[in-house]
């Protein structure tokens, strides 16, 4: 039997409104996923004031002897402990974060040592515990392969000849900066990229991340937005 652990999080990721969507937005409660279905945990499952964070001695129990695939939305704040506990069980994962990880220090090497990469779409939308939709900044990463990834096509993968004047620029280190999705296949010094890319599958498509850190770009003296260094392999 399959089993699917899913940590309640007090809020839902879907697009559209159904009946299906309030299954996981109730609070403590637990569920176990088959291939058949679904069935809420019975009271001996698990200990009275179970609260179901990721981090209680039971779910981590769950998690490291029991679970297949583990599929949920961690609280953004506590998603750097979430991330940890997730890769180093071992098991295959799906899960809802931040648009912005691919590029944000603490996730970064996670990309870079290709642990995790960008799942099949963005999350646009929540419900709130009191079933109110709300915009999210959300997507899905995982570990399980993609196949078709639609958002290949964004990329812009071309000579860097032909990338427009204004989505490519070097800033005060020289550093060579694309925008717009627009990559360079013949350029084989590091670039700096932002997070959309990494999220279109820049990493499967022959490109790596080089560096842990985050690379803040300098204009003019000016900082600005961060960014991830990459290279075509």
């Amino acid at each position: 039997m399959l089993r699917i652990l899913h940590f309640l999080s007090g809020c839902c990721s879907e697009t559209e409104v159904s009946e299906q969507l309030y299954l996981f937005n109730q609070g403590s409660k637990g569920y176990i996923f088959t291939r058949d279905g679904f069935h809420e945990m019975g009271k001996k499952e698990y200990p009275k004031n179970y609260t179901g964070s990721f981090d209680h001695p039971l779910s981590l129990k769950i998690l490291n002897e029991d679970a297949d695939i583990v599929c949920t939305n961690p609280p953004f704040s506590r998603a750097a402990d979430y991330w940890d506990a997730a890769i180093n069980s071992g098991k295959k994962f799906i899960i809802i974060s931040n648009i912005t990880n691919p590029i944000t220090p603490v996730f970064i090497p996670y990309f870079k040592n290709n642990k995790v990469w960008a799942g099949f779409n963005e999350v646009d939308w929540f419900l709130t515990p009191k079933k109110e939709l709300t915009r999210a900044a959300g997507h899905w990463f995982t570990n399980i392969p993609i196949t078709e990834r639609p958002k290949y096509k964004n990329l812009k993968i071309i000579p860097l000849n032909e990338i427009p004047e204004k989505y490519k620029r070097y800033d005060d280190y020289k550093m060579l900066v694309v925008d717009n999705n627009y990559i360079p296949n013949d350029y084989k010094k590091p670039f700096a990229v932002s997070a959309r890319p990494i999220l279109n599958g820049l990493l499967e498509k022959g490109y790596k991340i080089i560096q842990d850190a985050q690379y803040f770009p300098y204009k003019d003296g000016k900082k600005c937005f961060g960014r991830v260094l990459t290279q075509k392999i």
